[in-house]
Order: structure tokens, then sequence, then C-alpha cells
């Protein structure tokens, strides 16, 4: 057992000299690391020390370059969001000053521990750096010997996973706390005596660095954002540790992932998880600075991947600013806002004004920047972002179907009075099934900043709804054959898009997704590019008769929506923000019902969190043939935007579909053959 002298410090004319009592070797502590209470900490103050600024006390340049740091003043002046980050990380270190232990609601279970210190535990290596002020310098050394000190099972999260103790394996949690450990002793390394800093370096490498090379090494690796994470934090901690060899294996790692960028910038995971993808693989590529990293990236496929992103959005004015929605296919949620830290580095990479675009356009003023962001606009990115350019000033198209099998079809880029509507084809991807679902052919619709036709999105990976629920096929809106459910690795082929005047159209055909007996599963969706209707036809193949189910999963997370059947077949959807109209025409008798239904609105680490959906968070509409048939053919019409007189009536006589649509006391007839796009002419 040893014992160091912590710091000296001089406050109010006294000097006090704080012991504090460290193990090099596991012993008895308390779970939870604890330091002495410091009295009046709210008042303490954090002054910038131009000593400091411009002559840094690390040598070792990774993410905080000498010369980004020696500006730090003059940035936090110019740039507000930096500012108030700042501001940020003060207010937290002198709450944990004043209490002397980690927060208790932070505490309740050892993952909350291991997610926030690794993330604020560099900022305060950062503020630091830049103030050397003494007490903070305490905090970050007790908490860095902390976590050096704690088991592998720590380092490996063997809460989750699995941890073989003879050759342990990192992951996400792993490489993230290597990351961090290893920039807070590249900033702060003043703070420990020679034997500390060895200690530091061995656990760094023994417990951090070898176990991400280990997942690294693994060909059988998912091929997803793990790879980018991992190979994030490897780098990091490789590059602090001075180790070449480590290093290159990273930057492969690092190169794997951008490789599974499709050639069109989309991206076989959702939206939500290609740009925790991306901030992951911009932690590792940025970390030896901009110039060099920004040239190598000049011709890859995330040049086009800003564009991607921005056709899965609409937005609604909340509170002054601008709330996001976007199409969330598979393990995603449908309320995030996309990452101001990709969308800046993929303006910086790519001189892509769309990015810096989609960055301001959704900014949340009420989420500082974190720590990368924070360097990110401090250096070279920062200062260098090219101008914004919105999608309807660089023109891009409204109906496109993508690399990765997602189509996606738009009214227009005014964003707030937009219909939004997506179907999923596809297969595999590059990214093979990394958070897929069993979802092809399923359908998402937007509009006006409001979710209608939705997907399940996720609950707690620890939660049983997720496999009662969440991944079914059934869960979605598609059409499903007796109790099958779609593969787990599920193919739809697509066709070409299809174009008619307003309308644009394609066809999925997922067979292959079900299996034997489905011969056929295909839907042909045409979109109305100008007023955001949508026609389905669904026409199913099987080599044995089984009962058929046509399902849609309506959007009701808030619980204000009200859905009203008015006719056989048609529903009225009401929300808020407007009506839907929903009428369907088949050629079999069906039995329709509606029954409550699952979405949720976030992701929730632990089972039963407040982002779970409970049952009535959605509507699910259910036509069930009341016969088994081996051949269906159904037409699905929606009307988003409608009024409460709106009508819809419908009459078929096999060759044929024609809807009376009435709107506005304006009566319009749209006619469907199949194989062909839909007429809409005036009613005589």
């Amino acid at each position: 057992m040893n014992c160091y002298p912590l710091l000296f410090s001089r406050r109010a004319g006294v000097a006090w000299l704080i012991l504090v009592t460290l193990c090099a070797a596991p012993c008895a502590r308390a779970e939870w690391p604890t330091w002495p209470m410091v009295p009046e900490a709210d008042k303490l103050a954090f002054p910038l020390d131009p000593d400091r600024l411009a002559q840094p006390r690390f040598t070792t340049e990774v993410w905080l370059q000498h010369a980004d740091f020696a500006r730090l003043a003059e940035a936090l002046a110019e740039d507000p969001r930096l500012q108030t980050a700042w501001e940020n990380y003060l207010t937290k270190a002198r709450a944990l000053l004043a209490t002397g232990h980690w927060p208790e609601q932070a505490t309740t279970k050892e993952e909350r521990y291991t997610y926030f210190v690794r993330g604020w535990l560099p900022r305060f290596a950062l503020v630091y750096a830049a103030t050397g002020q003494a007490d903070l310098g305490r905090l970050v050394r007790t908490l860095t010997l902390d976590l050096v000190r704690r088991p592998l099972d720590f380092w490996i999260h063997s809460a989750l996973r699995p941890l073989d103790r003879a050759r342990p394996v990192g992951g996400l949690e792993t490489a993230e706390l290597t990351r961090g450990i290893a920039l807070t002793l590249a900033w702060t390394g003043e703070l420990f005596t020679p034997e500390e800093t060895a200690e530091i370096r061995a656990a760094l490498r023994d417990k951090g660095l070898v176990p991400c090379l280990r997942f690294l090494e693994n060909p059988e690796r998912p091929r997803n954002n793990w790879i980018a994470t991992v190979s994030a934090g490897a780098r990091i901690g490789a590059i602090v540790l001075e180790d070449a060899e480590a290093e290159a294996a990273a930057v492969n790692g690092l190169n794997a992932w951008l490789n599974f960028v499709e050639s069109d910038g989309s991206y076989g995971e959702p939206v939500g998880y290609f740009q925790f993808g991306a901030e992951q693989f911009f932690y590792g590529w940025w970390a030896r600075g901009w110039t060099k990293a920004r040239e190598s990236l000049h011709d890859r496929s995330l040049a086009h991947s800003a564009a991607w992103m921005a056709m899965h959005y609409v937005a609604r004015p909340v509170n002054g600013h601008r709330a996001p929605l976007h199409i969330n296919w598979g393990d995603d949620d449908l309320f995030e806002a996309p990452n101001e830290f990709v969308c800046a580095s993929l303006a910086y990479a790519h001189d892509d004004g769309i990015a810096t675009w989609l960055g301001d356009y959704f900014h949340q003023p009420d989420r500082p920047p974190y720590l990368m962001d924070f360097l990110l606009r401090l250096g070279a990115p920062g200062r260098h972002q090219p101008a914004a350019v919105s999608p309807a000033e660089r023109g891009l198209p409204t109906a496109k179907i993508f690399a990765n099998g997602v189509a996606l079809f738009r009214t227009g880029w005014t964003m707030e009075r937009d219909v939004v509507f997506s179907l999923r084809s596809g297969g595999a991807a590059r990214t093979g099934y990394a958070h897929d679902r069993g979802n092809r052919n399923a359908i998402m619709l937007l509009a006006d900043g409001d979710s209608w036709v939705a997907a399940p999105g996720r609950a707690s990976y620890r939660n049983p709804v997720r496999k009662t629920w969440d991944i079914l096929t059934s869960s979605h809106s598609v059409v499903t054959f007796g109790k099958q459910e779609q593969s787990a690795k599920p193919v739809a082929v697509p066709g070409p898009l299809l174009e008619h005047g307003d309308w644009v159209g394609l066809a999925s055909d997922a067979a292959a997704a079900y299996g034997p007996p489905v011969t056929s599963a295909r839907r042909q969706v045409w979109f109305n590019q100008r007023t955001g209707w949508v026609v389905l036809e669904d026409t199913d193949k099987l080599s044995r008769p089984r009962f058929l189910y046509w399902r849609l999963l309506l959007a009701n997370g808030d619980g204000t929506g009200r859905l009203a059947k008015f006719d056989h077949h048609r529903w009225r959807f009401e929300r808020p923000s407007g009506q839907m109209l929903v009428a369907t025409v088949a050629d079999a008798t069906l039995e329709d019902k509606s029954r409550p239904g699952i979405m949720h609105h976030g992701y929730s680490y632990f089972a039963g969190g407040p982002n779970e959906g409970k049952p009535g968070s959605a509507f699910q509409l259910v036509l069930a043939s009341r016969k088994p048939k081996s051949a269906f053919h159904t037409w699905t019409l929606l009307l988003p935007r409608a009024e409460a007189t709106d009508t819809v009536t419908s009459e078929s006589d096999g060759a044929a579909t024609r809807w009376r649509v009435t709107r506005v006391g304006q009566t319009q007839l749209l006619t469907v053959q199949p194989g062909q796009p839909p007429t809409l002419t005036d009613a005589p």
C-alpha cells in the first residue's frame, strides 16, 4: 500500500496538503471513488492560464494539437457553442468537487459509472490542461487511478459482454474506456508519479489496447459500428503508448469500416447507427490531425453520406428550434437529430455544404458539444467549414432507391411541410445484417413534422418486448402468412425507379425473405410527389394455401391519436397535426380489426425505461383472410393531410380499382390497374 502527496494548493491564505491512499494492487476499497470535498466548490473559478496555453504541459498531440490549444481563449470568446460546452464542463466539475463522490443517480448500476466517467474524465483533463486548477487535478488523478485499478470485468464490461479471462477480447466499452484514459494521460501526465504513470500505461495496454486488438484480429468480427468504435479507441491508445504496430492495425480497422459505406453514401445499418459508426470512425480518423486525414478521404463514399442522411428527415418547430423525425428502419430511434459532430466532419472532409446545412438546421441548443465535437470546432475543421447549402439549393432528388435497399420519396425539401415515404427492400448490404430486422417490403410515412405510419423502433435489448414485438415481421407494416416470419437474413429484390408525371413508383419482391411456401410477395408502391398520396399494390402467391394478414402500424407515441372506422376497410386516423385516410380493396373476403401496438420514443438502457412504448403507443390495423388462400391481391390508399370532411369510396371491376376522393368539396377519380401507374382525374 502506497501513500502519495496528491497536489499542493493554497486558498484563502491557508496552505493545505492532502494525502490520498492509493492501492497499487487489488485491495479493499469503496465500490465508487471518493475524494476530499471542496468547500464552496460552486464558487470555484477556472481561469485559463496563458502560460499553459502557450507552452502546453503535454507532448503527445493526440486530437488536441498545440496550435489549436493555444487559441482556446480566442475560440471560447468567438464561438458561443464552445463557450456553452466549456461552462457545462465547469459546472459538472464544481458539482463533483462539492459532493466528494460520484453522483448516486449515476451509480445505481455499475454500467452507469463506466458510461459516464469515461466521457467526463477527458473533459476534466482538458480543463485542467488549460487551467492547472489544483482541485480539479486531484479529481482527475483520483478517477484515473480508480479506473486503471479496476479489474478486467470492468474493462470488458462483463455485465453485458462475455469475458475470457485467459484471452480477453474488448468491445465497445473497452474501446471507449481506452480512449478516455489515453486522452487523460496524454493531457495531464504531470499529475502522476513515474510509478503511477507506468501503472496507467500497463493497464491501458493490458486491459484496453490488447483486448481491442484481439477483437480487430478476429476474421469473424461483426461488420458494423463495433469496428469503428474499437478501432478508434485502439488507435488513440496506441498513439499515447507509442505503439506504431498497434496503431497500424487500428487504422486498418478504420478503413475496414469505411469500406462498409455503399458507393452512393448509404449504409446497411439504420441512419442513426450510421451516425454512431461515423462518429466513432472520425474519433479515430482525426486523431493525428486534420490535413493529411482529410486528403485521404477525398474520393471515398462518405462524400455522398450527408445527402443520403438528409433524405430521411422532416422537422417541426418546438420551443424555438426544430425537432427532428427520421425514417428509422431496424434498431433506431425516431426522434434523434443529425449528429452535429458527424455533420461537421463530413462538411470539412468533403467540402460539403449539405453537411453544414444539416447540422445547422437541426442544431439542438440544449445539447452542448461533446468533447470531440468541442475539439473539432476548436481545430481546423471548425474554422474551415463550407457555407451551408440546402438540399433544395443543391437540387437533390426527391426520390431514390439506395444501394442499401431503402427507397425514400419526398414531396420536397421544405423539411417542415414535407411528406416522406419509405419502402424497405434489399438484402444484407456491405454491413451484413447488423441491427437489421425481417421487415422487407414494410413501409413508413412521415408528414409535416409528424409520424403516421411507423416502425416499432427499439426497446432495451434486455427487455423481452424486443423479442416478442420489436423484431417481429408481424409488428411492421407488411404482409405476413400464417405465423410465418421473415428469416433472420431477409432479402427483397427491388425493381427500377419509375416516374410518371407526379407519380414515382417502385416494386419490391420479398418472397426470398419468407422462404417456402411463398413464391411471390410483390409490393408495388406509387408515391405522388405533389400531394403525398400513396398507393400500394400487394400481389402474393404461395405454393399452398395459408391465412394471409395485411398489417399497418400507425404512430401514437404521444397518446393523442384517434383511429375510427367509417366504412368497410376505411379508417380515419386523426392526430393533433392533422388526419390521414386509409382505404383498402382486396380480391378476397377479409376481416379487419385494430388492436394496440407499440412504438418506442427512444432507446432505454434498462428494461422498463422511460423511452419504451407501452401497448397503445401505436395502432395496428390487421386485415385477415377468413380462409387459407394461395393468392392474394389488395390495393391500399394512404391519404395524408386529409381534412375532417374528406371522404373516399371505391369500386372495382376486376381489371381496375377506382377511388373517388372528395377533398374540400372537390372530387377526383384515382384509377389504378395492375402494373400501371395511377391516374388522377377530375370526377365526372
